[in-house]
């Protein structure tokens, strides 16, 4: 009798024994995973993404700043169509150059900016991917449109390779925000009608392609609302820009959790000053390209999407 009860006692005790040794052993991987997590923010989008704003037009203290780059935060680039401009696939400091040409500059600058204020321990990585002039409806048509362009196409292959890259370095990618900044070339009359829907297959489409690189928490979409410039003769710039934006609102009211509409046109951003030589009324001007950096920061750091 007495061994038996010195038995259970015993096989109590192993039980625990184990549940401890397992418990230890998940403490560790998990702590190795959270060791090796990186942020991560998709900026994507057409020319305005792609950065065709001239940065001899900063003050000269900003340029300078700018041009020093920013160490915290990361980004691996690549720019097609009207520009090859690339980082060879490295995930390098975020400065000045990093655009359609090397004297023009995009969103990153702002916002790695507004990032590196932040003094994160990890660093902030960027994996960004423009394509001038090109249009949702067919160019980025994402696959559950029933069309998948061959942008669409391109940025898959891209930002796939841009995560293993990470993933080679040990480090954990975890995808925490898309910025889109597109929708200037469907703003005619026959592609600006069916943007809403484009738009909604894409979103959903690119948290597929992205799932296994998003956490428990979700990638937000943080989509800016295109330009309402208009020419000197007072016609807009892009005709149906309302109807853009309008689109870009009802899509983020589909779900407020995970999804963040700038209205852009709220903050007084202009296109309208230069080149001073040969007005350029497609693109930000230089102090409205840094705003545009910080306006997409803000929703990312107000929203505490980064750690």
């Amino acid at each position: 009798m007495n061994k038996k009860f010195f038995l259970i006692p015993l096989m109590v005790s192993l039980l625990f024994s184990c549940g401890e040794a397992t418990n230890t052993s998940n403490q560790v991987t998990t702590s190795e995973e959270d060791e090796s997590k990186v942020d991560v923010i998709i900026l994507a989008g057409q020319s305005n993404a792609e950065g065709n704003t001239f940065y001899q037009y900063l003050p000269i203290d900003v340029k300078t700043k700018y041009e020093q780059g920013f160490d915290n935060v990361l980004i691996n680039y690549k720019l097609t169509g009207y520009s090859t401009n690339n980082s060879n696939n490295q995930f390098i400091d975020v400065t000045l150059g990093q655009a359609n040409r090397l004297d023009r500059f995009g969103p990153e600058v702002g916002m790695a900016e507004k990032i590196q204020e932040k003094n994160f321990a990890k660093p902030t990585y960027i994996i960004k991917f423009a394509s001038g002039g090109t249009n949702l409806a067919n160019q980025w048509a994402s696959p559950s449109s029933g069309l998948t362009g061959s942008v669409y196409n391109d940025f898959e292959a891209f930002v796939m390779e841009a995560i293993s890259v990470l993933l080679d370095q040990d480090l954990t990618p975890s995808i925490k925000a898309f910025c889109w900044m597109q929708g200037e070339s469907d703003s005619d009359g026959s592609k600006s009608l069916i943007y809403e829907k484009m738009e909604e297959y894409f979103i959903n489409d690119v948290n597929d392609l992205l799932s296994d690189y998003i956490d428990e928490q979700g990638m937000t979409f943080i989509d800016a609302g295109i330009s309402n410039g208009k020419y000197p003769a007072g016609n807009n710039v892009w005709e149906y820009y309302e109807r853009i934006n309008h689109a870009k609102k009802n899509n983020q009211a589909k779900d407020p959790e995970h999804r963040i509409y700038i209205e852009t046109n709220d903050y007084n951003l202009t296109t309208n000053q230069e080149p001073t030589y040969s007005i350029d009324y497609y693109h930000y001007d230089a102090e409205s390209m840094v705003k545009l950096g910080h306006l997409f920061a803000d929703a990312i750091l107000d929203n505490n999407l980064l750690y």
